[in-house]
């Protein structure tokens, strides 16, 4: 399956895009501690046919907004799949971290069941708040 862009994975990843099982580093970066913590992403890569995808991860931790410079997401920017049972519904203070781009392994996409997508407009906001740290970067 190509997912597609802007749809919305679980993935028992961290929110740098690696497998996670490291409880000091969760710790440490004031993640979930669990033994393997799993983190929403939204995909964001125009072809995702290949053996990674590139995405950006939520967080729902209210230290990551002062550690981060991310995009609230609500509820109201979702699309979810009337044909699927789960859908990304945040009910909380929900950061897309756009200074975090990953890519991800198309293996670690959670059962290969997306949890709705990204509408356009803040897809977009997302997409020119990337651009802003790719051109600061040079």
């Amino acid at each position: 399956m190509v997912p597609p862009k802007r749809s919305i994975w679980l993935c028992a990843l961290d929110t740098e895009g690696r497998r996670n099982e490291c409880k000091t580093r969760c710790y440490n970066t004031n993640q979930n501690i669990t033994d393997l913590p799993k983190h929403w992403f939204v995909i964001i890569s125009e072809k995702n046919n290949q053996d990674f995808v590139t995405a950006l991860p939520f967080t729902s931790n209210p230290l990551q907004e002062i550690r981060n410079d991310g995009i609230s997401i609500s509820a109201d920017d979702i699309t979810t799949f009337s044909r699927s049972p789960n859908t990304f519904i945040p009910n909380k203070l929900t950061l897309a971290l756009c200074n975090k781009i990953c890519r991800i392994p198309r293996e670690n996409l959670a059962e290969d069941t997306d949890y709705g997508m990204l509408k356009k407009p803040k897809f977009n906001d997302l997409i020119w708040r990337i651009k802003e740290y790719i051109s600061e970067a040079n």
